[in-house]
Order: C-alpha cells, then sequence, then structure tokens
C-alpha cells in the first residue's frame, strides 16, 4: 500500500509545484540515464519499501489505462489522498484498510512485509480496489503538464522491470534482425531441431518479413507519455525534434495544451523494416554486376505528413560477429573528419571506377588554356593558371544578403592577389567557409582551389560571362567539391571541422542488452533545411559535381556518383550501396544518355524552386545543367528549352499564379520568361507524349519554329541537316526531331518532318511581319553566325505560321479540382456557341474575364492525345466517339494577348479539333505570328 500511497504524495506534490523545472524548495531538475528528468526531491519518495504485486506490474505496461485514466479524471478526482483534501467519509473509509494492514502482517518498524500464503487473495482484492485512486493520481499529474513529477515517481516502480512498454517490448529486437544473413548462413541458423518437426515458431508482431510489413507504436500522445519510461518510445520522440516544423517538440517537456499540439497529438507513428545496405560487386570499369544485402533498419512513419520519417540504425558494438558495415557508428571529434573524408575519397577512387573518375576530357582542357580561367595556388597564395593534368577542388556556398562586404576579386586588385603570397595579405577578411575549406584543402594534401569571388573578377561583365558559362566544366571536372551549407550566410564556416562550434546530438539507446539503436535521418533531410539548397546557384554547383563533401547542420556527408558516405554510418570499409544514395541528386544523371530529357524535366522543376538573388540570373545559373543536357540531345537549349524537342518543350506549367520577368530580356513562351513560382511538366498534360516523344514530334507536330538572332534575322530553331547526333544509330523514343537518312530531302521540312499530307507547305519559311527595331525587312539566316565573328545572343522573339480560333472562357471546368495551384484555378474553353469544348488553367484573376460576348485568340501548336481525368472527367459527346475511341482529337493551345502587334503567352489548354476549326474567323487559314 505504501507504493500507492507515495505515487498519490507524488501527485499531490506535483500541484503544488510552480515551475516544470525547479521545485518550490528550489531544487534544480537531473537527468538520468534513459533520457527522462528526475527531480531532487523524488529521492524522498519511498516507492521501493515493498515488493510490487502483479496487478501493479500489469497496470504500469498497459499504456492505455493511462489514456483511460486521463480520459476520467473528473470522475476520479473525489478519490484522492486525504492529503489532497478527501472528504471525511473518504478518510474513515481508509481506516480499516490500515488497520487490516495490521492483521496482513505489516511490520511497522522495519517497513518489510510477512504476508503468510493465505492473505494472497485479500491483498489482491485490496489492490484492485485502489487502482482508480491510482488512475486518477496519474491522470492529474499528467493533466496538469508535470510529466517530469510522473517520470520521478515512475522511475521509482520502474527499478526492477525492463525499461520498455508492452508495444515496444513485443518488438523483440536483436542484433540479428538487423544485420541480413547470406544464404548459407540462413539455412544453417534457420534448420528444425531433429525431433521437433511438428514444431512452428509462432510469429512475432514485428518479424522481419512478417505481415504487412508495418507495425501500429500509438499515437504521438501516446508515445510521448511512454517515453519517460521506455527508451524506444524516448527515440520515436526525439526522431521528430530534428525535423521542420517541429520545433515545439521537446523530449523533456510535454507540449502545452495549443492549436499547434493538439492538432498532431493524434498522429499514428508505424514501425516497419527497410532494407539498408548492400555490398556490391563491380565490374573493373566500374558497373555493378551483382549485389547482396547486408542490413536492415527501421524506418518510423506517421499517418500524419506533417510528420518526415526516420531511421533506427543498429550501432556497432565489439561484440557482435559480423561487420560493421552500414551499421552505426559514435561520431568522435571534428578534428578526425580530414582523415575521414580522405578515407571516403580514396575508397571512392579505389572502388567506383568511370562513374566517379574525373576525366580532365578535351572540353576542359581547351576551357584550362584560356586566359579567363583561373584557380587558388594555396601553396604560394596567389591566383594562377591551372597546371595541366593538375587537379584542383571547388567550393560551394552561398554569399549570404551582405553581399557588399565580401572580399571579391576586381579590376582594381588582381595584380596583387596574383603575387606571390598575395592572398596572405587579405586572408583575414575571407569568410569563413572559405578559409575553413582552404584549410581542409590543405589537409586533404591538395594544392589548387577553385572559389568564384576571388577566381573570377567580379566587376568584369566579360570575366563574369565566360566564366558562368563553363561551370559544368568547373564542377563537372573538379576533384572534390566542398559544399558550405552550415548556417545562412558565409561566415559560419564548417562546423564539423571545428570542435569549439559544433554542437552535434546522437540519440542513442539501449533497447536490450547488446541492442544499441541510434536515431538517424536520411543526409537529404538535413540538406534541405539549409539556405544552401535553396539557391539556384547551388543546385547545378552540386548535381555536376563528381564528389560532393557536403557541411550542414554541424554534420558532415559524401556523396558521389555511386555512393553515400557519413560520418555516423560505416560505409567507408567496403564497396556498398546504401538507402542514403537513394535520394542523392547526383543519381539524376544516371542513365543520362538514354533519359536526358526525362532529366532535363525533372531539372526544371527542382531549379525553379530555388531563389536568385538577382532575377535575370535565371539562365545563367543553369546553364551548366542545359550545357550537359544540351551535349546529349545533340543540341543546346534556347531560352532555357531544348532545341531538340522544341515543341515538347512549350508544354511546361506553373505550379502558381507567376510574374512576368522582364519581358525585355526574358520569353513569355519559355519559364524563364516568368518568376516567383515553380514550373513543371504536368503529367496530366503531356499525356500520350511521352510514350514516344521522338514519334510524337514527327508526326504529331508540324510549326517550323525560327528565332531572330542577334541581329534580327530569322533561324531554324532546329535544323535536321546540321544534326550534331549519329543520325545512323538507333532511335530511342526520347530522341527529338530527326531526318531518316534513307528519305528524299526534297520530301521533308527542316525538322525532318514529312511534307506530306495534313500540313500547307507554301508558306512555312515565308515572312512578311517585322520588328520596331529591325523595319525594314525579313532576312532568313543559312548560317548560325553570318555576319560577325562573335555572336550577338538571340532575341526573344519566335516567328511561324498557324491557325488560330477565338473561343471564350467559362467557368465550367468539367474536371475533378478547380484548384490546380496557388491562385490558379481551371477553367472550360467554349466555342463560337457556347459549348465546352476545352480546358485551360489561368490565374484566378481570369475570372473577371469570363463571359458569353468575351472571345480570346488560342494559337493551335500541336496535336494533344487525350483529356485526362484531372482535366475532364465526364464525357458529353461534342464528337461522336466513346471516350476511350478517341486519340489524337485535340489540339494544344496557347491563349495570348497582344501589346504592339506581337502575341504573348498567358496559358497552355487542351480544345477539340473540331471545335477549333468551327471557330476560325478565316476558315483554317494559316497567319504568321511573332510570338514574344
Amino acid at each position: 500500500m505504501s507504493d500507492q500511497r507515495s505515487l498519490l504524495q507524488a501527485a499531490n506534490a506535483s500541484d503544488r509545484t510552480s515551475n516544470s523545472g525547479v521545485e518550490e524548495n528550489g531544487s534544480p531538475s537531473r537527468g538520468f540515464a534513459n533520457g527522462a528528468t528526475i527531480h531532487d526531491d523524488a529521492s524522498n519518495l519511498n516507492l521501493d519499501n515493498e515488493p510490487h504485486d502483479d496487478h501493479f506490474n500489469d497496470l504500469r505496461h498497459d499504456p492505455e489505462d493511462f489514456l483511460d485514466a486521463d480520459r476520467s479524471t473528473s470522475q476520479n478526482t473525489e478519490r484522492l489522498n486525504v492529503r489532497d483534501g478527501a472528504t471525511q467519509g473518504q478518510q474513515e473509509a481508509l481506516v480499516p484498510e490500515r488497520q487490516e494492514e495490521a492483521h496482513d502482517g505489516v511490520g511497522e518498524a522495519s517497513g518489510t512485509r510477512t504476508d503468510p500464503p493465505s492473505a494472497a487473495p485479500q491483498q489482491i482484492k485490496r489492490v484492485n480496489s485502489q487502482i482508480p485512486a491510482f488512475k486518477s493520481a496519474v491522470a492529474k499529474v499528467m493533466k496538469g503538464n508535470r510529466i517530469q513529477k510522473y517520470a520521478a515517481a515512475w522511475s521509482g516502480l520502474e527499478k526492477s522491470a525492463e525499461s520498455l512498454c508492452a508495444t515496444c517490448r513485443s518488438l523483440d529486437l536483436s542484433a540479428e534482425k538487423f544485420i541480413v544473413k547470406n544464404r548459407a548462413e540462413f539455412l544453417r541458423e534457420t534448420q528444425i531441431p531433429h525431433g521437433n518437426d511438428n514444431r512452428k515458431r509462432k510469429p512475432g508482431i514485428f518479424d522481419v518479413g512478417s505481415g504487412s510489413g508495418r507495425c501500429k507504436l500509438g499515437t504521438l500522445e501516446l508515445i510521448w507519455r511512454q517515453s519517460v519510461y521506455c527508451s524506444f518510445c524516448r527515440l520515436v520522440i526525439r526522431s521528430l525534434g530534428e525535423q521542420p516544423n517541429t520545433a515545439w517538440i521537446n523530449i523533456d517537456t510535454y507540449p502545452s495544451s495549443s492549436p499547434e499540439t493538439s492538432e498532431h497529438m493524434n498522429a499514428v507513428c508505424y514501425a516497419s523494416w527497410q532494407i539498408d545496405g548492400r555490398e556490391l560487386y563491380r565490374e573493373p570499369t566500374g558497373p555493378v554486376s551483382s549485389s547482396r544485402a547486408r542490413t536492415r533498419r527501421i524506418r518510423l512513419h506517421w499517418q500524419d505528413d506533417h510528420f518526415e520519417e526516420a531511421y533506427l540504425v543498429l550501432v556497432s558494438q565489439p561484440s557482435l560477429p559480423s561487420s560493421n558495415l552500414f551499421l552505426g557508428r559514435r561520431v568522435e571529434s571534428a578534428r578526425s573528419n580530414p582523415a575521414l573524408i580522405k578515407s571516403w575519397i580514396e575508397a571512392c577512387q579505389e572502388h567506383h571506377g568511370d562513374r566517379c573518375r574525373v576525366t580532365h576530357d578535351q572540353k576542359f582542357q581547351a576551357m584550362i588554356s584560356q586566359a579567363y580561367f583561373g584557380v587558388i595556388d594555396l601553396q604560394e597564395m596567389r591566383l594562377t593558371r591551372l597546371p595541366q593534368k593538375a587537379k584542383f577542388v571547388a567550393l560551394s556556398y552561398t554569399w549570404g544578403k551582405n553581399v557588399e562586404k565580401l572580399f571579391k576579386t576586381t579590376l582594381k586588385n588582381i595584380r596583387e592577389l596574383q603575387a606571390d603570397r598575395g592572398l596572405e595579405k587579405i586572408v583575414q577578411r575571407l569568410s569563413s567557409s572559405i578559409t575553413g575549406a582552404m584549410k581542409l584543402v590543405r589537409e586533404l594534401g591538395e594544392r589548387y582551389f577553385w572559389v568564384d569571388s576571388l577566381c573570377i573578377v567580379q566587376d568584369s561583365t566579360k570575366s563574369w560571362e565566360l566564366n558562368s558559362k563553363v561551370m559544368d566544366l568547373v564542377y563537372g571536372n573538379a576533384y572534390l567539391t566542398i559544399c558550405a551549407a552550415d548556417g545562412d550566410n558565409p561566415n559560419v564556416g564548417l562546423l564539423a571541422m571545428d570542435s569549439s562550434q559544433r554542437h552535434l546530438a546522437q540519440h542513442v539507446e539501449e533497447y536490450s542488452p547488446g541492442v544499441l539503436l541510434m536515431v538517424s535521418h536520411l543526409a537529404e533531410s538535413y540538406i534541405k533545411k539549409s539556405a544552401w539548397s535553396t539557391r539556384a546557384w547551388t543546385f547545378q554547383e552540386r548535381l555536376l559535381s563528381r564528389r560532393c563533401v557536403i557541411f550542414t547542420g554541424g554534420r558532415v556527408f559524401f556523396q558521389c556518383r555511386s555512393a553515400a558516405m557519413r560520418e555516423d554510418i560505416i560505409a567507408e570499409e567496403e564497396v556498398g550501396w546504401s538507402i542514403e544514395h537513394a535520394h542523392a541528386p547526383l543519381q539524376m544523371l544516371d542513365n543520362l544518355d538514354c533519359r536526358a530529357l526525362q532529366i532535363y524535366k525533372d531539372c526544371v522543376e527542382l531549379y525553379t524552386n530555388r531563389v536568385l538573388t538577382k532575377s535575370e540570373d535565371i539562365l545563367s545559373a543553369f546553364t551548366g545543367i542545359g550545357n550537359l543536357v544540351g551535349k546529349t540531345l545533340g543540341a543546346g537549349l534556347i531560352y532555357g528549352l531544348p532545341r531538340s524537342h522544341f515543341d515538347w518543350a512549350l508544354l511546361w506549367e506553373p505550379k502558381g499564379e507567376p510574374k512576368e520577368r522582364d519581358l525585355s530580356k526574358f520569353p513569355t513562351w519559355s519559364w524563364c520568361g516568368w518568376r516567383d513560382e515553380v514550373f513543371e511538366y504536368k503529367e496530366s498534360t503531356i499525356l500520350g507524349t511521352t510514350a514516344n516523344v521522338h514519334e510524337w514530334l514527327m508526326a504529331h507536330t508540324w510549326i517550323t519554329w525560327y528565332i531572330r538572332d542577334g541581329h534580327g534575322n530569322l533561324k531554324l530553331i532546329w535544323n535536321s541537316s546540321k544534326e550534331t547526333k549519329d543520325s545512323q544509330s538507333a532511335t530511342n523514343h526520347w530522341d527529338g526531331y530527326r531526318r531518316d537518312p534513307t528519305s528524299d530531302i526534297s520530301l521533308v521540312d527542316a525538322y525532318g518532318r514529312s511534307k506530306a499530307g495534313r500540313w500547307p507547305e507554301s508558306c512555312r519559311d515565308k515572312f512578311t511581319k517585322t520588328l520596331p527595331d529591325v523595319p525594314f525587312g525579313v532576312g532568313i539566316s543559312t548560317d548560325d553566325h553570318p555576319t560577325r565573328d562573335v555572336p550577338l545572343p538571340d532575341q526573344r522573339f519566335l516567328q511561324f505560321w498557324t491557325w488560330s480560333a477565338y473561343l471564350r472562357l467559362t467557368d465550367h471546368s468539367h474536371s475533378q479540382s478547380r484548384s490546380v495551384g496557388t491562385n490558379l484555378r481551371r477553367f472550360g474553353i467554349a466555342d463560337y456557341k457556347g459549348d465546352w469544348c476545352g480546358t485551360i488553367v489561368l490565374p484566378q484573376s481570369w475570372e473577371m474575364r469570363v463571359g458569353p460576348r468575351l472571345e480570346y485568340e488560342f494559337l493551335a501548336i500541336s496535336e494533344a492525345k487525350e483529356f485526362s481525368p484531372d482535366e475532364y472527367n465526364s464525357w458529353m459527346y461534342y464528337i461522336p466517339k466513346e471516350r476511350n475511341q478517341s486519340e489524337w482529337d485535340l489540339y494544344y493551345v496557347l491563349l495570348v494577348i497582344y501589346r504592339d502587334e506581337i502575341a504573348y503567352r498567358v496559358g497552355l489548354g487542351k480544345v477539340y479539333k473540331e471545335a477549333f476549326a468551327n471557330s476560325c474567323r478565316e476558315d483554317m487559314k494559316w497567319r504568321e505570328f511573332i510570338l514574344g
């Protein structure tokens, strides 16, 4: 009985406490080993004088009882201890119990119990009668948000029990479950003992490979309350503390009631097994020939999207019989990181072959021979040329907001920085990211270093333009790229290299003897929280690099084209693959040769989600990616769109309402002409084009696109007679325009498409519309740069022939959802009769322009296969076909508005061909257009 009374006293003392961290007597709280908190005055709780009753054990291991108690607090308040204000009748009711205790053999002096066996039924009955009071006390402590007091009382009850709740104990984790056996080991260890052929072990709820593959751990509220004594629950809670949007989570303090917390406290957490590490067997040239799973980790995932998934990894220990590959490890001092980073690089060089090898090809050799490219010589501390065949390390970092305060190379100081030891005079003025990177480069045994602020003359337009156009060569040929992603400015430095500034917490708990578990998040979950990962320039710097060592959040990660490594996971001992690598952006470049357009598509969405300090840098910061993709596709990009797939590239859409960029520099027909939004190639829009892009381009497009060059003349966007890709090679379904080498050149257009059949031919290359700044005619260039050695950049105007129709906008979208993005909505398109005939996504502000008499011009640009359900979820037989019979009965159309006789893009839609033909004002007659 004294156990219960002590707990009730603890609850009452909790009510009299004014602060959760400091007792009334001023005694501070202190931590204990399992991660909860116990207060100094808790030592006065005499909870261990008597052995615990089995019913007590059942109660404390049944977490649902605690929730029940919390929900019924108001009903049980009157059943609290006399010291908490019980009624006189309740006090008298307790007297016979104390008398009964004396008859049951309680030693008054020693406090020890001497119950005879025959007294057990009475004892059980008495304990059962007090359970409601016990539950009420626990509920009162919890409801008062004094979980630290409850933890103090609870710790006394738990001294003789395992530090796990019932659910987590039932997971029955062992080190063997985290380590994948090879076939021989597995068969040997699972052989049925002789004589037990008919016995089958009952499967556990969390056996490897069992059932649905996941186990319900409980709600966040339940797990949080159990975390004061359950080591596994404590790891689950700690896994949330490092995530975005979870600043309110603190393992040491139960959250107070607020809209932010209550919304998520009922979120359910699940645990499942995840194959993690794989041992890879590579061919000498680098490709993987086979692999074998080596380890598993526990994946924690939530029903609430507010929380990101996390992992629990087995920590390496000497007692484990297997290899330590892919197991967790304790993070040592920051002083050991240079050696660790060097071991990562050496493992990459030794095992990864051509995928990660820096070759310094002919283009790179030509670049370093140019006068505009230079590096820092860290031995002589000056700016200089990079010697042939020399390695160099590059830096990727953010400039921060105070750009004017950063030291930069200028026309005024360039000579001083080229002098011997010239950089030593200004090294104290450099940011911590640059000086920290310099120190690391020396510790890695390298000599040459490239950083943009010093190696590019920042106030020279010529130096900046020449260097910015070859970023793919700079980062793609760097021996290593150091990514300084700590903090939001360059003066934070590389925290994982500085023991005095790094405050790294590793959350490790003992599940059972020999089973230490560690909270782990994928590297990307740390990296994406950094300011560095939000910047547009750093997108290509990381993606183009062969190897990156990334410093963020006081941690350091290594990523290359073949593997991913980190300081708290053992991965450098052998050649291996980890789940860490699956989400690394460097994986995007896998299969570039055959999936270049898909990679371009993904890059546009990721890149436009980044932030640019200078809006006019939108193309410059994408040039490296454009060069890489363009090289593979056989042509470059024009205003961010691939020439080789130009008709397809026009089918982009915004995810929210965009704003026009400077129209004097950028066109509306490209995503680069808009700002403040993310742009994508939506699957529902491009449905039918990606099954075979090459076939779609050759059979379902017709416009011969021209662009105005820097001299005002027209030149082809694509010219099949000047293809750089091997025309004899097999056609890939991702290929762009390609002329059949066996075809009669007189029967195909400049894009390689057949002239016969559907499209008018006579006016494809005859133009009369002029521009105000070149008003005296229209010339067509037969060469890319016919008049000058140094070409001027292309102007932003497309010129072409096609059809247009005048159609109306309607509120009736006939789609599954009208909401398609921030400040966007889906409108219906109606023909001249007012019948629904198509769909388009526009800013919500266009609602004011909907009316039965308002018509807008739409340009037909290519054929569309079908409406997706998101675009049109009914079927009204506008054409005499069933929905499943309709294919290529639509046009992709551009809604345009005019300024000074030049059309500008507003939105992309789909319209029935029949409706388009019936709504043309000149009976489907082709017209000449200039699109700006």
